[in-house]
């Protein structure tokens, strides 16, 4: 668990509220920490003038913010009155006392159509390992607040599981006492007259600072510049490069695009002259330490990814994608990445060349001391948490069907599969917005099927797909072997990356070419790695932009929406209908309890495609779309595509209607 690292002012806390507020807002000497010090931010609003520019950001509303919202569910009820007196005060407050200067910013969005639902960007402070890149978090108020504290997670770096703090857990957990999701002194736990610019400014100035692995209870004692505050830091600033500056200003949150633009523009020779020096600290620094260190287990498989290719060469290769990213955007730089020597790989020539036999067991053994999330409170994880592993002996069982042969794993396979399944019990999501449930054959620990499910806002949204997994007998040596089984007996084809015949191809388990980086790793790849990169990067929006020559077209263009408009149709009908009427013996309750609980959903989804539909201009003159789907392309052309999908959403819904209520 994480430390108890909120500490405030006990006469703060006890005020009343509109005092409190007050006393927020106003920002004065003694409320220091709230914001930069005032000669502090007068320098850098002199240095930065038109950083003014982004005042007009620091709250607004946004319309449709609840779109890929971590915290829909917690905020789903119509608000109170009580409470729209409540926010509003609330929001005047953080409009006058967020922090805006080069040093310190936050910026709010609140959802038009539901003040309970907001997303903060927040900026990492100077001379912290998390400087200048902007951190998104995701706050649900609930119809009890203030009586009860908001809901918060860290979205940013979700997909790719990183662990920016022993307080920001891989899962977008945030452990914070003032939110009560840690216990400390009663001063310290949220009470009705704290507010939302406190949580906000206690994550940014005393979570994410200098003191990192000090947030864990056992290493609170750690020096500053121990190795393990070290290691820890150096991944944060890895990642902060990575995940909170190039991928941020790739993909902005929605209605913070303008924020995101400017943000970079004017800070971008400051960026790079603060990278400049993390490189300089990294010349002859590394992090070639051993698994046993605290801070290489919040990110086990960042860390050897960083530790094979070597710190600075890491964090120079991201560098300069970031510096050339803002060339590409604002024309030029003024400061410019400096070289420095590259370090060698981790196993040197041997390893470049391809001649090395990896050790393929580096997995640390998982301890009491780990990060462990909270379990869900949503009725999906209540009545579907504990299948997300099962093991049985399919043998046995006399109706699995599987299409890999019987082969078993040797001695270091079965050492290494033992130690994933610890992790794949902790960390396999299971929400309504995405799960992954694995069952394994107990008399063959080789053999695995892994059922994925679509996350939203994507044309796999609700649906169950089936995959088979076979574990070489070198594994993990050799990557996993994936069929898909979900292709409608081989008649429909999911994404150029998920093949009819039952292929995958996917750079992870070396179907594909990639970057060195992209491939099969037997150090630091895991099943876990493989499930979500098919759950998050293959079966998402982009779909026709999975084949090579069709990267650069745009999510809506026409080429894309028919493809998007085949898997729609495939999903309700092999994914969601044919799954319910025949699913596997491995995963039966799962099936049936995944779509009682998302029933109302499903039926909003699909209603929704459905209208789309109706005037929607299918073609399918674009040859990929016609190879791909012939089956269904004919379907479309024979009964037009409206008929076809109203056909399958009626099937669909004497389906749903049949499953029992949860």
């Amino acid at each position: 668990m994480a430390a108890n690292i909120l500490k405030m002012d006990s006469s703060k806390s006890s005020a009343p509220l509109e005092e409190n507020l007050s006393r927020s807002s106003s920002l004065s000497q003694e409320d220091s920490f709230h914001t930069a010090p005032e000669e502090e931010a007068k320098q850098e609003s002199d240095k930065f003038l038109d950083f003014g520019l982004l005042q007009n950001y620091i709250v607004q509303f946004i319309s449709d913010l609840s779109q890929n919202h971590d915290l829909l569910a917690d905020a789903d009820s119509e608000i109170a009155p009580t409470l729209t007196k409540r926010l509003n005060k609330e929001i005047k407050v953080l409009t006058r006392g967020l922090p805006c200067t080069s040093s310190y910013s936050i910026f709010i969005g609140v959802d038009s159509a539901n003040m309970k639902l907001m997303k903060a960007l927040v900026a990492g402070s100077e001379g912290t390992p998390y400087a200048h890149g902007l951190f998104e978090f995701h706050i649900a108020v609930p119809n009890t607040y203030p009586n009860f504290p908001p809901v918060m997670s860290l979205h940013t770096g979700l997909v790719n599981t990183v662990a920016f703090n022993p307080n920001l857990y891989n899962n977008g957990y945030v452990c914070l006492s003032i939110i009560n999701t840690w216990s400390g002194d009663p001063e310290e736990m949220w009470s009705p007259d704290k507010n939302l610019l406190q949580v906000l400014l206690s994550i940014q100035v005393l979570v994410m600072d200098n003191q990192v692995i000090q947030k864990e209870p056992s290493c609170s004692d750690m020096a500053e510049d121990s190795i393990d505050n070290i290691i820890y830091q150096n991944i944060i600033k890895y990642a902060t490069i990575q995940h909170t500056m190039i991928d941020v200003l790739r993909n902005p949150p929605k209605g913070f695009e303008n924020v995101v633009e400017n943000y970079f523009r004017i800070k971008r020779n400051e960026i790079l002259k603060n990278i400049n020096n993390w490189l300089e600290d990294a010349r002859g620094q590394g992090i070639e330490y051993t698994m046993d260190d605290m801070a290489a287990g919040y990110n086990e498989s960042l860390y050897l990814a960083l530790k094979s290719e070597g710190y600075a060469n890491a964090l120079q290769r991201v560098a300069r994608e970031l510096q050339d990213e803002f060339i590409e955007r604002y024309g030029s730089v003024n400061v410019y990445i400096n070289e420095i020597e590259a370090q060698p790989m981790m196993y040197g020539d041997d390893y470049e060349a391809g001649n090395l036999n990896l050790p393929t067991i580096l997995m640390r053994e998982p301890s009491s001391s780990d990060p462990q999330a909270p379990e869900s409170v949503h009725p999906y994880f209540q009545h579907l948490g504990d299948h997300r592993f099962n093991a049985s002996d399919w043998d046995a069982q006399n109706a699995t069907t599987y299409c890999y042969d019987a082969s078993t794993l040797n001695q270091q396979g079965l050492a290494r599969i033992n130690k994933e399944i610890k992790a794949l019990t902790r960390s396999l999501p299971c929400e309504p917005s995405g799960a992954v449930f694995i069952g394994m054959d107990s008399s063959n620990m080789s053999r695995i099927k892994a059922l994925i499910s679509g996350t939203e806002d994507t044309p796999y949204e609700h649906g169950l797909f089936l995959f088979d997994i076979k574990l070489p007998q070198d594994y993990p040596n050799s990557p996993p072997l994936m069929t898909i089984k979900t292709t409608g007996n081989g008649l429909h084809r999911f994404n150029p990356n998920l093949y009819d015949t039952g292929y995958v191809c996917l750079s992870v388990i070396n179907t594909w070419d990639g970057d060195p980086e992209e491939m099969w790793n037997p150090s630091y790849s895991t099943l876990l790695q493989v499930f979500l990169s098919i759950q998050a990067l293959v079966m998402n929006q982009a779909v026709i932009q999975k084949e090579p020559s069709y990267e650069g077209y745009s999510i809506d263009s026409k080429e894309n929406m028919e493809y998007i408009m085949i898997v729609r149709y495939g999903n309700i009908k092999y994914a969601m209908s044919a799954i319910i009427q025949n699913p596997p013996i491995e995963f039966t309750d799962v099936v049936v309890k995944h779509f009682a609980i998302k029933k109302k959903e499903i039926l909003k989804t699909v209603e929704k495609w459905l209208d789309e539909a109706k005037n929607f201009v299918f073609e399918g003159y674009e040859y990929l779309i016609s190879s791909h789907n012939a089956h269904t392309v004919g379907i479309f052309a024979e009964k037009g595509i409206y008929e076809a999908f109203l056909e399958a959403v009626e099937e669909l819904k004497g389906l749903l209607e049949n499953l029992p209520e949860l």
